[in-house]
Protein backbone atom coordinates (compact mmCIF):
# COMPACT_ATOMS: atom_id res chain seq x y z
CA UNK A 1 0.00 0.00 0.00
CA UNK A 2 1.15 3.22 -1.31
CA UNK A 3 1.03 6.30 1.19
CA UNK A 4 -1.25 9.73 0.49
CA UNK A 5 0.65 12.93 0.22
CA UNK A 6 -2.33 15.40 1.73
CA UNK A 7 -0.56 19.12 1.85
CA UNK A 8 0.80 20.50 5.29
CA UNK A 9 1.53 24.23 5.13
CA UNK A 10 3.03 24.74 8.98
CA UNK A 11 6.46 24.54 10.36
CA UNK A 12 7.44 26.21 13.05
CA UNK A 13 6.40 29.93 11.94
CA UNK A 14 8.95 28.87 9.06
CA UNK A 15 6.75 29.67 6.06
CA UNK A 16 7.29 26.10 4.44
CA UNK A 17 4.74 23.98 2.99
CA UNK A 18 5.66 20.57 2.17
CA UNK A 19 3.98 17.12 1.79
CA UNK A 20 3.10 14.55 4.41
CA UNK A 21 2.04 11.05 4.72
CA UNK A 22 1.99 7.87 6.48
CA UNK A 23 3.80 5.30 6.98
CA UNK A 24 5.43 3.00 9.23
CA UNK A 25 8.90 3.77 9.45
CA UNK A 26 9.81 0.67 11.59
CA UNK A 27 8.12 -1.02 8.00
CA UNK A 28 10.09 0.74 5.46
CA UNK A 29 13.41 -1.01 3.76
CA UNK A 30 14.02 2.54 2.56
CA UNK A 31 14.52 5.53 4.87
CA UNK A 32 16.12 8.59 3.82
CA UNK A 33 16.45 10.58 7.05
CA UNK A 34 18.08 7.81 8.57
CA UNK A 35 20.68 7.74 5.54
CA UNK A 36 21.43 10.95 6.40
CA UNK A 37 21.88 10.91 10.10
CA UNK A 38 24.14 7.84 9.14
CA UNK A 39 26.23 10.19 7.34
CA UNK A 40 26.53 13.21 9.65
CA UNK A 41 27.27 10.37 12.53
CA UNK A 42 30.43 9.71 9.73
CA UNK A 43 31.39 13.55 9.43
CA UNK A 44 30.54 12.69 5.72
CA UNK A 45 28.57 14.36 2.62
CA UNK A 46 26.32 12.60 1.36
CA UNK A 47 26.48 12.49 -2.78
CA UNK A 48 23.48 15.29 -3.13
CA UNK A 49 24.70 17.78 -0.45
CA UNK A 50 28.28 17.37 -2.56
CA UNK A 51 26.82 18.32 -5.76
CA UNK A 52 24.54 21.27 -4.43
CA UNK A 53 27.34 22.57 -3.29
CA UNK A 54 29.57 22.64 -6.16
CA UNK A 55 26.28 24.15 -8.03
CA UNK A 56 26.56 26.51 -5.34
CA UNK A 57 30.10 27.87 -6.09
CA UNK A 58 30.49 26.58 -2.40
CA UNK A 59 33.47 24.70 -0.96
CA UNK A 60 32.66 23.27 2.27
CA UNK A 61 36.84 21.45 1.97
CA UNK A 62 38.07 24.11 4.78
CA UNK A 63 34.49 24.52 6.69
CA UNK A 64 32.63 22.65 9.48
CA UNK A 65 28.75 22.48 9.49
CA UNK A 66 26.47 23.44 12.38
CA UNK A 67 23.32 21.65 13.90
CA UNK A 68 20.30 22.94 15.42
CA UNK A 69 16.74 21.47 15.99
CA UNK A 70 13.28 22.32 16.73
CA UNK A 71 9.99 20.86 18.10
CA UNK A 72 8.45 24.33 18.00
CA UNK A 73 9.28 28.13 17.15
CA UNK A 74 12.73 28.15 18.20
CA UNK A 75 15.96 26.36 17.16
CA UNK A 76 18.05 24.84 19.45
CA UNK A 77 22.01 24.78 18.17
CA UNK A 78 23.34 21.44 19.08
CA UNK A 79 26.86 19.62 18.54
CA UNK A 80 25.89 16.22 18.48
CA UNK A 81 22.78 15.89 15.93
CA UNK A 82 21.33 12.64 16.99
CA UNK A 83 21.71 13.54 20.60
CA UNK A 84 20.08 16.83 20.53
CA UNK A 85 16.85 14.84 18.61
CA UNK A 86 16.43 12.56 21.25
CA UNK A 87 16.13 15.18 23.79
CA UNK A 88 12.80 16.35 21.81
CA UNK A 89 10.20 15.57 23.36
CA UNK A 90 7.82 15.43 19.59
CA UNK A 91 6.96 13.33 17.04
CA UNK A 92 6.87 16.63 14.81
CA UNK A 93 10.29 18.43 14.81
CA UNK A 94 13.00 19.56 12.17
CA UNK A 95 16.92 19.32 11.91
CA UNK A 96 18.82 21.63 10.27
CA UNK A 97 22.31 21.48 9.36
CA UNK A 98 24.61 24.68 8.19
CA UNK A 99 27.58 25.44 6.12
CA UNK A 100 29.10 29.01 6.49
CA UNK A 101 31.81 30.28 3.71
CA UNK A 102 32.58 33.98 3.84
CA UNK A 103 29.39 35.43 2.75
CA UNK A 104 27.96 32.33 1.11
CA UNK A 105 25.33 29.86 3.04
CA UNK A 106 24.12 26.46 2.72
CA UNK A 107 21.23 25.24 4.54
CA UNK A 108 19.97 21.58 4.48
CA UNK A 109 16.79 21.07 6.15
CA UNK A 110 14.88 17.90 7.23
CA UNK A 111 10.74 18.41 8.46
CA UNK A 112 10.16 15.61 9.52
CA UNK A 113 6.93 13.91 11.36
CA UNK A 114 7.44 10.53 12.80
CA UNK A 115 3.66 9.83 13.75
CA UNK A 116 3.99 9.12 9.91
CA UNK A 117 6.76 8.72 8.56
CA UNK A 118 7.13 12.55 6.33
CA UNK A 119 10.30 12.10 4.71
CA UNK A 120 10.95 15.96 3.15
CA UNK A 121 14.89 17.28 2.33
CA UNK A 122 15.28 21.14 1.47
CA UNK A 123 18.47 22.12 0.34
CA UNK A 124 18.92 25.73 -0.10
CA UNK A 125 21.98 28.25 -0.56
CA UNK A 126 22.91 31.93 -0.09
CA UNK A 127 24.66 34.60 -1.29
CA UNK A 128 25.16 37.10 1.72
CA UNK A 129 21.22 37.05 2.81
CA UNK A 130 19.43 36.25 -1.10
CA UNK A 131 18.80 32.49 -2.04
CA UNK A 132 20.00 31.75 -4.98
CA UNK A 133 19.48 28.42 -5.04
CA UNK A 134 16.70 25.47 -3.47
CA UNK A 135 16.68 22.04 -4.24
CA UNK A 136 13.75 20.06 -2.52
CA UNK A 137 12.86 16.49 -2.69
CA UNK A 138 9.64 14.61 -1.43
CA UNK A 139 9.56 10.82 -0.75
CA UNK A 140 7.04 8.44 -1.24
CA UNK A 141 7.61 5.54 1.00
CA UNK A 142 4.73 2.45 1.97
CA UNK A 143 2.86 2.91 4.72
CA UNK A 144 3.41 -1.77 4.85
CA UNK A 145 5.63 -3.97 3.78
CA UNK A 146 4.65 -4.38 0.05
CA UNK A 147 7.17 -6.10 -2.14
CA UNK A 148 5.27 -4.78 -4.70
CA UNK A 149 5.31 -0.64 -3.74
CA UNK A 150 8.98 0.89 -5.35
CA UNK A 151 9.80 3.92 -3.03
CA UNK A 152 9.97 7.23 -4.81
CA UNK A 153 10.71 10.80 -4.55
CA UNK A 154 10.12 14.13 -6.42
CA UNK A 155 12.76 16.76 -7.01
CA UNK A 156 12.83 20.04 -8.06
CA UNK A 157 15.59 22.45 -8.40
CA UNK A 158 15.07 26.46 -8.58
CA UNK A 159 17.62 29.12 -8.99
CA UNK A 160 17.67 32.91 -9.09
CA UNK A 161 17.15 34.73 -12.21
CA UNK A 162 18.63 37.66 -13.60
CA UNK A 163 15.11 39.66 -12.48
CA UNK A 164 15.01 38.25 -9.16
CA UNK A 165 12.21 35.42 -9.62
CA UNK A 166 12.81 31.63 -9.05
CA UNK A 167 13.80 29.84 -11.96
CA UNK A 168 12.50 26.19 -12.51
CA UNK A 169 15.61 23.93 -13.42
CA UNK A 170 14.58 20.75 -12.92
CA UNK A 171 11.61 18.55 -11.53
CA UNK A 172 11.80 14.85 -12.30
CA UNK A 173 10.79 11.91 -10.64
CA UNK A 174 13.78 9.18 -8.71
CA UNK A 175 13.51 6.04 -7.47
CA UNK A 176 15.39 4.93 -4.30
CA UNK A 177 19.06 5.62 -6.34
CA UNK A 178 18.57 8.48 -7.63
CA UNK A 179 17.65 7.58 -11.15
CA UNK A 180 15.28 9.22 -13.10
CA UNK A 181 11.96 7.44 -13.43
CA UNK A 182 8.98 7.60 -15.48
CA UNK A 183 6.02 9.42 -13.07
CA UNK A 184 3.58 7.39 -11.07
CA UNK A 185 0.40 7.12 -11.02
CA UNK A 186 -1.09 9.75 -8.88
CA UNK A 187 -4.66 10.35 -7.19
CA UNK A 188 -5.57 14.09 -6.91
CA UNK A 189 -3.83 14.69 -3.04
CA UNK A 190 -0.49 12.93 -4.50
CA UNK A 191 -0.80 15.49 -7.63
CA UNK A 192 -1.59 18.59 -4.91
CA UNK A 193 0.97 17.31 -2.06
CA UNK A 194 3.76 17.97 -4.67
CA UNK A 195 3.28 21.62 -5.68
CA UNK A 196 4.85 23.00 -3.10
CA UNK A 197 6.95 26.07 -3.96
CA UNK A 198 9.62 27.70 -2.33
CA UNK A 199 8.81 30.72 -0.11
CA UNK A 200 12.00 31.98 1.99
CA UNK A 201 13.66 34.08 -0.04
CA UNK A 202 16.17 35.55 2.24
CA UNK A 203 18.48 33.43 5.21
CA UNK A 204 17.01 36.08 7.70
CA UNK A 205 13.32 34.74 7.31
CA UNK A 206 14.78 31.21 8.25
CA UNK A 207 15.51 32.79 11.99
CA UNK A 208 18.17 30.36 12.59
CA UNK A 209 20.31 30.93 15.86
CA UNK A 210 23.00 33.77 15.12
CA UNK A 211 25.45 31.16 16.36
CA UNK A 212 25.10 28.88 13.48
CA UNK A 213 25.89 32.02 11.39
CA UNK A 214 29.08 32.40 12.40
Amino acid sequence: MRRALPVLCILSGLGICFSRAQRSSSAAPFDPYAQYLKAVAKGELEPATRTFAEKCGIDLHNAQPKFAVSSGDDWAPVKNLARGLRSLDSDFYTSVEVWRVTDKTLVEMWPNDDSDGSNVRILRCYSGDKMVRADLVQWNLPMDPDPKFHPWGYVRVWRRDGSGGLQLLKAEFIDATGKAIAKPELDKDEEEGLKWIPQVNSLQELKLPPVLLK
